[in-house]
């Protein structure tokens, strides 16, 4: 799917002393291999980040390739987290990067800030699949699937989470999942209501997945699915989330549209299926 990207590359000479510093920064092994990726700032200018392997990769043939980075960020001198993924291209959906921009202007709390973000290349040099581009073609066998445009699209956060599986408690994970920090006693909001009745922003994936801690507290990410809350139907042809997590309305109608109500069902499918995996029970594995 991703072709020929000139916007990663070894690192180069310009950045070769900074090797040591990227490895002590990102806790690598003394022989990690670096490598160097290019975005455009708002400005148009160069921003260099320096990476090694992918710390998270999407599992399934058909997703979209997902992969998250560790990154240090050249120009700030800092440690940052650097999404490369492949967003459907469609022309009411929004890009990640301007959801996180909006939440951010809110004074959304419990979510990261968007330092940078925009597709590869840009305009019309983007990366973007071309499979579509050949279905119908004479030697292509018929499959009846739709199929549909993607483009290779980045995004930079400002920290870098844990997954919500690393509590070390339930109590932990319950305050952590739903009332956003630890080991506070006041009831916070979730990013998703702040969200919600804020920015009318619905997030629509809300999942195991997508709820992270970053210095004890809960942060949510992952906002590439949202959605405006006046858009009255579905705004892509296939449904779209973690099914694991999605509501039963949702599971059960394809043409329902997503809502609060579904959020937050989905989050009572996310605390149980944690509850049942990660913590000790007298459920046996066979029930």
């Amino acid at each position: 799917m991703c072709g020929h990207d000139e916007t990663i590359s070894h690192i180069t000479s310009r950045y070769l002393h900074l090797i040591t510093t990227v490895r002590q920064k990102l806790g690598l092994p003394l022989n990690a291999q670096i490598f160097q990726i290019t975005m455009k700032d708002a400005d148009g200018s160069d921003l260099t980040y320096l990476v090694p392997a992918p710390v998270a990769t999407g599992l399934s043939p058909t997703g979209r390739n997902t992969c998250g980075f560790s990154a240090y960020d050249t120009k700030g001198d800092c440690v940052v987290f650097l999404k490369d993924t492949w967003c459907v291209l469609l022309p009411d959906i929004i890009p990640e990067g301007d959801v996180y921009k909006h939440l951010n202007e809110k004074h959304v709390r419990h979510i990261a800030t968007c330092l940078a973000s925009g597709d590869v290349l840009g305009g019309s040099n983007a990366h973007t699949t071309q499979t579509g581009c050949f279905k119908d073609v004479s030697w292509a066998r018929p499959t009846g699937a739709i199929l549909i445009a993607h483009v290779h699209y980045r995004l930079v956060l400002n920290i870098v989470t844990t997954p919500i599986t690393s509590f070390v408690s339930s109590h932990q994970y319950v305050i952590l999942s739903i009332l956003g920090r630890w080991p506070s006693h006041l009831i916070l909001s979730l990013a998703h209501q702040d969200a919600y009745e804020d920015c009318n922003i619905l997030h629509c994936d809300l999942s195991v997945g997508n709820i992270m801690v970053h210095e004890n507290e809960g942060i949510l990410i992952d906002w590439d699915l949202a959605k405006l809350t006046r858009d009255s139907g579905p705004k892509q042809i296939t449904r779209t989330g973690t099914w694991q997590f999605m509501s039963a309305c949702l599971v059960a109608n394809m043409n329902t549209s997503h809502d609060f109500q579904d959020n937050m069902e989905s989050m009572l499918y996310v605390i149980l299926w944690i509850m049942f995996i990660f913590t000790v029970s007298c459920i046996s594995d066979a029930q």
